[in-house]
């Protein structure tokens, strides 16, 4: 049992209780896997662990499946690297002919939610992705009915100790979905000491707007004057305040920000390829 306090999310002060089991395997090299699984009230959590691993290798794929039967309800986002996709619900794990080609090859984005029962829902997902692992995501093309976990590095580095991240079944009503705290349960506290500079706060956001005005200074100046009367203390530049034009950079924007006592917030874009 662990105590432990969030300075933001669904409630304060959270518990972290489960009963933990561990299954040991090993290889004719005498390298062991662990399975390492634990019981929650509200649902299951389980990851891998490698030691004793003497030379470099490799993690290329993993054999996590979750087999989810036709006809049961689920409601999946098929892969995007923006995350912008709908949560369609659905019966089958074959997609409709029309989204066939949106739904990237059978990849399924976290996360997933399915109502194996009536009112029984679990919802799959992962948690505590560290340095040295990666995140992953749902494939279904070998078998419509089973849900392979596809990892987005096919290279992952192993040598001595090695852990996966947590993968996670909230089970419950849509209440307890909702206000479980699973995912934080099983990841490892914030490795940031001081957290006293964190001030959450209103922000004047250019996005829902202006798709793309993130490249006008003219826009971007206007956000931040928005940003100044309402005494909000922030300003978030969305992508694409790398190619500013229309009068300035963005270390302009920035700089016009803090004349008016604004902070500037930079969005940052996973798929910039800088």
């Amino acid at each position: 049992v662990e105590e432990y306090t969030m300075i933001t999310g669904k409630k304060r002060l959270c518990s972290n209780h489960a009963f933990e089991r561990i299954y040991s395997f090993e290889n004719p090299k005498g390298e062991t896997m662990d399975l390492i699984v634990r019981a929650y009230n509200d649902g299951v959590a389980f990851r891998y662990r490698f030691s004793s691993i003497a030379e470099q290798e490799k993690i290329a794929e993993e054999a996590t499946t979750y087999p989810i039967a036709e006809g049961i309800k689920r409601w999946s986002q098929p892969s995007r690297i923006d995350y912008e996709g709908f949560y369609t619900l659905t019966q089958s794990g074959i997609s409709e002919p029309e989204t066939l080609q949106q739904r990237s090859n059978s990849h399924w984005s976290y996360p997933m939610l399915l109502e194996p029962a009536d009112s029984i829902f679990v919802l799959i997902t992962e948690a505590n992705i560290q340095r040295g692992q990666c995140g992953s995501q749902l494939n279904n093309a070998a078998n419509s009915s089973a849900y392979r976990v596809l990892l987005a590095d096919k290279a992952l580095p192993v040598r001595g100790t090695w852990l996966s991240p947590w993968r996670v079944l909230i089970i419950g009503s849509l209440a307890d979905i909702v206000e479980s705290t699973l995912v934080t349960d099983v990841s490892e506290q914030s490795k940031v000491a001081d957290t006293g500079w964190i001030s959450p706060g209103p922000v004047a956001w250019i996005y829902w707007a202006y798709n793309n005005g993130s490249n006008d200074y003219q826009i971007v100046k206007k956000y931040i004057d928005l940003a100044a009367e309402m005494n909000w203390p922030y300003n978030l530049i969305d992508w694409k305040w790398n190619e500013m034009r229309n009068g300035g950079t963005v270390n302009d924007a920035v700089q016009y920000a803090a004349a008016k006592g604004i902070k500037t917030l930079l969005w940052y874009n996973s798929s910039t390829s800088w």
